[in-house]
């Protein structure tokens, strides 16, 4: 069984490519999980402050 020089190129990137893709999606949740939990916080501040009486009742 031999192996080809020119083959070992063509793995090196796939393994880069795999490695960058993983890298990136977990950057990508990172920021989807990071602005939901900011509309998460922002729905609660506004609930709270319409849960609160007005000033003159």
């Amino acid at each position: 069984m031999t192996f080809d020089r020119p083959a070992l190129p063509v793995i090196s990137r796939m393994i880069l490519a795999a490695f960058l893709c993983t890298s990136l999606s977990g950057c990508v949740t990172g920021l989807v999980m990071a602005a939901a939990s900011m509309d998460r916080a922002q729905q609660e501040r506004e609930a709270q402050r319409h849960s609160q009486p007005a000033p003159g009742e």
